[in-house]
């Protein structure tokens, strides 16, 4: 390998360097064309050194990339693993069924059939007050609401939705939900109030 020759080649050079060195004592002086001697074979002792540097930290760099290439081919491999050993569970277990309201269905089908251009034109035509509570009703609210308010029935939910939305006042519309045995206190009840009272201010 390169690397080990020059290291061997630095490591002759060196001792051949110190040799020469010791050659002269501290009482015999040291000829100026041997100091020259010396001096050249420090600079190519120095060169030697910078290119061993160059090959080492490029040995070390394409070490890491190796070390970091086997990482990459390790984690796809734990996660091919950890796939299909998923896939060999998902045969042998059994899945819980989810029931889905046939209302809730029919919602999602209608809001994926309303295109966003569309419901903001129709928005943009209803004047204040002509909005009806079941469009500003997300179904997020609606759950909500039926939840917290009705016992989980939706149907009764969407019942007084639209029984309100068939009120031509407020008052006519309160008189609906006042006799439910709500708490006036209770935050979603406040908060349903203000969507009625909204609807037709």
């Amino acid at each position: 390998m390169e690397i080990g020759r020059i290291r061997k080649e630095l490591t002759a050079l060196l001792d051949n360097i110190v040799e020469h060195s010791n050659k002269y004592s501290e009482d015999r002086t040291i000829p100026s064309l041997e100091v020259g001697v010396v001096l050249t074979k420090i600079n190519r002792l120095q060169d030697g050194m910078s290119v061993l540097r160059h090959l080492l930290e490029k040995q070390e760099k394409e070490a890491k990339q190796q070390r970091q290439k086997e990482r990459i081919v390790r984690a796809e491999s734990l996660v091919e693993t950890i796939a299909t050993n998923n896939l060999e569970n998902k045969v042998t277990e059994e899945i819980p069924a989810v029931q889905i309201p046939i209302e809730v269905v029919q919602e999602i089908i209608q809001i994926k059939e309303v295109s966003p251009i569309k419901e903001e034109a129709e928005k943009i035509e209803l004047k204040q007050g002509e909005l009806k509570l079941v469009d500003s009703l997300t179904l997020n609210d609606r759950y909500l609401y039926a939840n917290e308010l009705f016992n989980k029935n939706m149907n009764a939910f969407n019942e007084l939705v639209k029984d309100i939305d068939g009120c031509s006042s407020f008052d006519e519309a309160q008189k609906l939900y006042i006799s439910l045995d709500w708490e006036i206190e209770n935050e979603h009840v406040l908060s349903f109030t203000s969507l009625v009272e909204r609807r037709f201010s």
